[in-house]
């Protein structure tokens, strides 16, 4: 998890926006800061990160609702971080029952 908010830190405002957005449906930080999401029923609801294995299809999907990526963290680093921008930069919503 270290090399997420390590590639957080380096990245220009824009995609800081844009990882906010694909994780958590908002497109600004609450006025009372990031502890201060809430889920969709309004609750308080961390950031969370989660370290799971995933489907061949991916290494991050986004629980919007509940302000949660689900990490393949067992990859090397230039691996995740190729993935976790074309997560952001291409802007993948989408709905699934899984």
């Amino acid at each position: 998890m270290i090399w997420f908010w390590e590639l957080v830190r380096e990245m220009p405002n824009e995609y800081r926006r844009r990882l906010l957005h694909f994780a958590t449906g908002l497109s600004r930080v609450p006025i009372a800061g990031f502890s201060a999401l809430t889920s969709y029923n309004g609750k308080l609801c961390p950031f969370t990160l989660k370290d799971v294995k995933l489907k061949d299809d991916g290494y991050i999907w986004s629980h919007a609702c509940f302000n949660r990526l689900d990490l393949s963290l067992h990859v090397v680093h230039h691996e995740f971080k190729a993935v976790l921008y074309a997560a952001i930069e291409t802007d993948m919503y989408g709905f699934t029952t899984d």
